[in-house]
């Protein structure tokens, strides 16, 4: 299975411009023979707290009958980040587009202490299914936490799929933690992080895929860009 890390940058207040460059690195994806491509946290609204609410009341439900179709129509499973309502609070979630099935949604379990103003934590499995294997998402903070890591363990995952938005501190600590739990349990870590400028500061980009072995297999630079990785192959 072929994954793809679309390192993009999103706008903020620009929701349709973010939807065109999400078409573009997903048919991008699609002609790479890429099964599944995710995009970083929030990649749809950009992660802007403030714009959140925004989203959801305006975009939400055309944005996302687009991708299933898009889904459906390359065979291609998209994963992106966007906010959702739950009750009366909005989560930072994962929008999850599988061929064929009904769209899923898999919200941040453990928030950061600067989100919680603003987001609540989701409460649905982080497990998605794609051939032969059997994916734990995290989204940011909570993929650094050792408890939602060792839960999805827990649950036999043969990879963890990471997105996120980071700036160069908070992402050099996240390479070395995925590359130590990518050493010590065997298993495959791919991490997906945005390029550009969010709610103050800078992300730095540099997704990343390390092997089971804790190898380092591939980066990017902190331009957009497009990682594949193949899973069966590991190249």
């Amino acid at each position: 299975m072929k994954i793809g890390l679309a390192q993009i940058k999103s706008e903020g207040n620009q929701f349709n411009t973010n939807l065109e460059k999400h078409l573009f690195f997903i048919h991008k994806a699609s002609s790479k023979g890429v099964d599944l491509v995710i995009f970083p946290e929030l990649s749809l609204s950009a992660y802007e707290p403030d714009l959140a609410k925004r989203f959801v009341q305006e975009y939400s439900d055309t944005y996302y009958s687009i991708f299933q179709d898009l889904s459906s129509k390359l065979g291609i499973t998209i994963i992106l980040g966007a906010p959702t309502q739950r009750d009366n609070s909005i989560c930072i979630s994962n929008l999850i587009f599988i061929p064929h099935q009904p769209a899923r949604i898999y919200s941040k379990q453990i928030l950061h202490q600067d989100e919680e103003p603003y987001f609540c934590p989701g409460q649905k499995s982080n497990i998605v299914e794609r051939g032969n294997y059997r994916i734990g998402l995290a989204i940011c903070y909570e993929s650094t936490q050792d408890a939602h890591f060792n839960s999805s363990i827990k649950k036999g995952i043969d990879l963890y799929l990471v997105n996120v938005v980071k700036h160069q501190e908070g992402m050099d600590r996240a390479v070395a933690i995925m590359q130590k739990r990518a050493l010590e349990h065997s298993l495959p870590i791919l991490l997906c992080n945005a390029s550009g400028f969010y709610d103050g500061f800078k992300s730095s980009g540099q997704s990343a895929v390390w092997d089971e072995s804790g190898i380092l297999k591939g980066s990017l630079s902190e331009d957009e860009g497009l990682l594949v990785y193949d899973l069966d192959s590991g190249y």
